[in-house]
Parts: structure tokens; sequence; C-alpha cells
């Protein structure tokens, strides 16, 4: 059955209410003066309005003051005009679904301030304050956390006009995003969610021909209208996002599982709008528990035409063993890393410098018979040789890593993409350093290995005069330089 199932436990009433016939369009028709509140509301929709099973929603109470004014309208568009100038506060909201054994949305207040309301689409707000917002939560008699709590939220300066909505400011305090990967790769309720709406929107789909008729006619009139009308458009002069501990991910797809967490949280974003006039300014600094940091700065057009993101990201001190389920073919038992990239996107061109120290890296084949993995696929040199001649006396490695490609190109993959760009540089770095560590006197040749058919290296020989034991100068110079070598990659 369609339609709303409500009960309340109170409502209470202070004010006036007036009733006038004006004799002009000045004065107001109905007039609404004073402050009520609603107790214990409770409601269930069902059929179409809750789009298939249905919903239940229950608010602990609700409470409105301020003056209301319906007005005759000043031309023909309308036939009565609203004036508006009020509060709302709101406490003990709950949201649930039947089908979902989930908690979808539970709210401890919202507060609006100052709410100016001179016609259907021109609204003011002074400011607005959310409290304590929990989403996707477990099952009342389960444990565990919401997939996004927030523990506050403020708007100031909020208008809507027309086709276009503008906040002044808004912050984003103590947010927390808890996110399971199930062994299928589905997030945990999030993929709930969004497989219950879809069988919804099917269920909905299958009406009979005449109702199909009227709804295709109907969304074909509201298209063409929405067509030609002016997009809806949303501006926040600045947004601020704070936290601690505000991400934890477990992933249950890899083998072992893999679980990460995120501590501190600064987000800033200033000039946001999606009329996309000019970019927006981002900086975003968040850290782990194990003492990395990331700091990235910039800006991003994501609603400009072309798209651009112009970005500087700094890493420092990952550590990598954590990241070893996601590393086809290896296993890293120790290593962290820190680059600085510059990261530039123009439509789909895409150029990304990286410059990488990585501190201290062990890794092995995670194959039987030291299968060397992703990056061995097509090197000229093994995986380990490549590593050892770039690690310095420090066991520190030093790697410039550039990507660039066409997101528009089919055959464009970021695995494979880093891949190469990975053994180009290591092999190139690797070769240069031993080449421009000996030469004039000595150079590096790379000899097949058929067995393994892979390419070790192998010095210039050092000959002797004949009928002599001992080196000639030149000799002696080019073992001091090999010499050098080995003791700076050891």
């Amino acid at each position: 059955m369609d339609g709303i199932d409500d009960a309340r436990r109170a409502l209470r009433w202070d004010g006036t209410v007036s009733l006038s016939l004006p004799a002009s369009d000045a004065e107001e028709l109905v007039t609404v003066d004073g402050a009520w509140q609603l107790l214990g509301t409770s409601a269930t929709l069902a059929g179409e309005l809750s789009g298939g099973s249905p919903v239940r929603v229950r608010l602990d109470d609700l409470r409105w003051s301020g003056r209301a004014e319906y007005s005759p309208a000043d031309g023909d568009a309308s036939p009565l005009k609203l004036g508006l100038n009020a509060g709302l506060a709101l406490d003990g909201l709950a949201v649930d679904r039947e089908d979902l054994s989930m908690a979808l949305l539970r709210l401890g207040g919202l507060r609006l301030e100052d709410v100016v309301v001179t016609a259907v689409d021109d609204v003011v707000l002074n400011a607005l304050a959310l409290n304590d917002l929990r989403l996707l939560g477990p099952a009342p008699a389960s444990e565990g956390a919401p997939v996004l709590a927030v523990t506050g939220l403020t708007a100031a300066d909020v208008g809507f006009s027309g086709n276009r909505l503008a906040v002044g400011r808004l912050t984003v305090e103590a947010p927390v995003l808890a996110l399971v990967r199930e062994k299928d790769g589905a997030l945990a309720r999030v993929s709930a969610l969004q497989a219950a709406l879809s069988e919804s929107a099917t269920a909905a789909a299958d009406t009979d021909g005449v109702a199909a008729v009227v709804v295709e006619e109907a969304a074909v009139a509201e298209a063409a209208e929405q067509t030609n009308a002016a997009p809806f458009q949303v501006s926040v002069d600045a947004l601020t996002v704070t936290g601690a501990e505000w991400l934890s991910f477990e992933d249950r797809s890899v083998a072992p599982p893999a679980r990460f967490q995120l501590d501190t949280l600064d987000l800033e974003l200033t000039g946001l709008d999606t009329a996309g006039a000019e970019p927006m300014r981002v900086r975003l600094e968040t850290s782990d528990p194990l003492r990395s940091r990331l700091l990235a700065e910039g800006t991003v057009g994501a609603f400009t035409s072309p798209m651009t993101v112009n970005m500087d990201v700094t890493l420092n001190d990952l550590e990598l063993p954590p990241l070893s389920p996601y590393v086809p073919g290896y296993n890293i038992f120790r290593g962290r890393l820190s680059s600085q990239s510059a990261i530039a996107l123009e439509g789909d061109a895409l150029d990304v410098a990286n410059d990488l120290t990585i501190d201290r890296l062990q890794l092995a084949g995670k194959g039987a018979e030291g299968d060397e993995g992703f990056l061995a696929q097509g090197m000229a040199m093994p995986v380990d040789v490549a590593l050892d001649l770039l690690r310095d006396r420090e066991d520190r490695i030093r790697l410039a890593l550039p990507v660039t490609g066409s997101l528009s190109n089919p055959s464009f993959g970021t695995g494979d993409v880093v891949r190469q760009a990975m053994q180009k540089a290591l092999q190139n770095a690797a070769m240069t350093y031993v080449k421009n560590a000996l030469q004039p006197l000595g150079t590096l040749m790379l000899v097949g290995n058929l067995a393994a058919q892979a390419a070790r290296p192998r010095f210039e020989p050092v000959a002797m005069a004949p009928g002599r034991d001992d080196l000639d100068d030149t000799g002696r110079a080019y073992l001091d330089k090999l010499a050098g070598v080995l003791t700076e990659r050891p």
C-alpha cells in the first residue's frame, strides 16, 4: 500500500495565527507568528514514496519559531508569495529501510538560524549546525562502526537563489570513515545499499504498458525542459575539514588481509564553484600512526573545461611492507618510501614527475622458485641487481619515475605505465651510475644469461702487459675505481 503512516506523541503551539482579506497586494493574507514543538514523531513510507521497501523515520523533537507570511503575488506567476523569518531545530533523527540490516542514518541534532525566505527559490540562511551524523551503521543489535560518522558540521552565509546555492564557509569537524572491502571486492554495507537501490529502481520501472507510456512521455517532456533550463550550480568560498583517526580501511580481498589507518587530517578548499570559471585551491595534509606524512598543495579545475590539475605532492616515510599484498610477485619485508611529485593534468593529457627515495628496501619473489614478479617482465637485468647497483652506503635508493600518457587512450593502464616506467628508471639509473663511475677507464657490459633469460653485469677485464705479473698505472686506476663502486654500492 502506497502512502505515509505517521504517529506523534505531542504537538505544542504558542503563538498567533491571523487571517485577513487584504485590500491591496501590500497586505498579508495569512500570518503565523510564534513557536511550535513536535515530540515523538514516527512515520513509515511505503510504495512509490519509499522506492519499494518501507522506510521508517523517527524524530524525537522538532522545534520551530518565527514568523511566516503568505501574501497575494505581485504578478501572475504564482497565486501566493511567501515570507519567512524563522529558526528550526530537530533532535534525534533516525532513518531505516526494512530490507537492509543496517542503520541508514542517525542524526543527533540540526540547527538552522535566521532563515529568511522571500520566495520558493530565494532563501538566505545565516548559519547551519549539525552534530553527531552517522551513515550506514551496523544493525541495532550488532557491534561496529558506521561507514561515515561526523561529529560536527557548520555552514555560514548560505543562500539559495534561482538555480544557484552559495555557501560562504563550510566546516567539517572530526569525520571518521570506516571501510571494509570483502573477499569478493564489495564494500561492506555500501554495496548492499547500492544493490537495494538498484532493485528498487528496476521494480519501479516494471509497470504496465499504459503507465509506462505515460511515464516515458512525462520523462521526455521533463528532460526537454531541463535541457533548456540553466544547470544547477553550487559554490563554496571556503571548506575546512579537520580530524584525527579519520580513516580506517580493511581489505579482505587480498592475502594476507591488509589494514590501514590515517590519523591527522587537515583539508582546505577555496573557491569551489561548479560554474567552472576558475580552478579551486586545495591543500591536504594527513599522517598515519607509523609517522608517514602526506602533503598535497595546488589547484584543481574539476569543473573547468578542459579539466586541469596542478598539484605538488610530498610523501615522507611511508612504510612499504603493509603494501606487499598489492605488489604482484613480490613480498616486501622492509623499506620506507619518500617522494616528491609534480602532477599536471590538462584534459586527458597526464604528466607526472616523481623523485623517489627508498630506504633499506628488502624484497623477494613470492613464488617457490623465486618468481620475480611484474617488475622483472621485459627487463634486461634482474631487479635485485638493478636495485643493488642503486643502493648507496646508507642503503638508500634514489630514483626518477616519470609517468605520462593520455587518459582517453583505451590502452592506457596505470599499472602497466607505472611498471614500464619503473623498469626503465631502474635499469637506466643503474647503468648510468656504473658507466659514469668507471669511465673512461672501463665500461659495463651485459652478457645474456640463456638459462635465466636475463642479463648479468660484467665489467671489462684488466689486462697485464705480456711477460709481466703486475698492473700498469691504467690497470691500477681502473681497479681503484671499481673498488670505489663496490664500496659505494655494496
